[in-house]
């Protein structure tokens, strides 16, 4: 029998650009915490990409699920916990670039505060060459994450560590709200535990015109305005009248607002918020 390990990172990649998924592996296996598995989820991608994938079979760190079909991300996500033995869960997108110490310091985090079910931290933005093109930063405690979690995502998903427990007591991600099935999960992971970030820039998030941010973004924002709505209604959370008025005006913007626009004033606004760690 093979024995738990500490972490294991859960990594979907479909049709990913090779310059950007070697890398992205890579920064996983360079690790200063070395107690961990990466389990690479092959989404049904073309064969090119599992030459790509090859070299790394002989890690014996890592262990690659293949999809004969597309199933979709949170499905991906869903068969790499299955597989994983690890007591947190590490998401890792195949184009983002983990700074070595982030398992440490996340893992650390947990470990001396059992009540927390989610660690994030913040980001730096590179473009689809590495030129940085900005930050992102996040709220570092449960109260100051509640008090935006109807305004704009409280955690960025590909940093983000997760109790295994968290899994064991509510369910996976939901195949129902792909490209926003994180948003759903921090809905629901705040019904059993307290959420939180690091105050440290511990990945490159690469921004570029593959990314589902880009190609979807009207259904991401549709989506999150109907787990929102789901969220007060079934899992009792309460919205205050800013939130409410907040929805409001980004519904109506879907409408009335082009993509590429939104999409700019929100990465102008969020990369000069900085949140307050009380």
């Amino acid at each position: 029998m093979q024995r738990n390990v500490t972490i294991s990172a859960v990594m979907p990649v479909y049709n990913t650009n090779a310059s950007y998924l070697r890398p992205a592996i890579e920064s996983i296996l360079n690790q200063t915490w070395k107690d961990f598995e990466l389990i690479i989820v092959d989404d049904g991608s073309e064969k090119g990409i599992y030459q790509v994938l090859l070299p790394f079979v002989s890690d014996k760190r890592v262990k690659i699920i293949r999809h004969e079909h597309n199933q979709g991300i949170s499905s991906a996500r869903n068969d790499g916990i299955a597989a994983s033995r690890g007591k947190y869960i590490a998401t890792a997108d195949s184009d983002d670039i983990s700074y070595s110490d982030r398992f440490e310091k996340q893992a650390i985090f947990l470990e001396q505060n059992p009540d927390v079910g989610v660690v994030g931290s913040d980001i730096r933005m590179i473009d689809d060459s590495g030129n940085v093109i900005g930050f992102r930063y996040y709220p570092a405690t449960d109260k100051a994450l509640r008090d935006v979690l109807f305004r704009c995502s409280p955690f960025a998903a590909p940093v983000t560590m997760i109790r295994r427990s968290v899994f064991e007591q509510t369910e996976l991600y939901n195949l129902n709200f792909p490209p926003a099935e994180d948003i759903d999960l921090w809905f629901r992971i705040g019904q059993l535990m307290q959420l939180a970030n690091l105050p440290d820039v511990l990945l490159d998030y690469r921004v570029h015109g593959d990314s589902a941010s880009f190609r979807r973004l009207h259904r991401i924002e549709r989506l999150t305005l109907q787990i929102r709505w789901r969220a007060w209604r079934t899992y009792g959370y309460r919205l205050s009248l800013a939130d409410w008025l907040y929805n409001l005006a980004q519904a109506g913007s879907l409408y009335l607002m082009p993509a590429k626009v939104r999409i700019a004033l929100y990465n102008f606004f969020r990369s000069r918020q900085r949140w307050k760690a009380e």
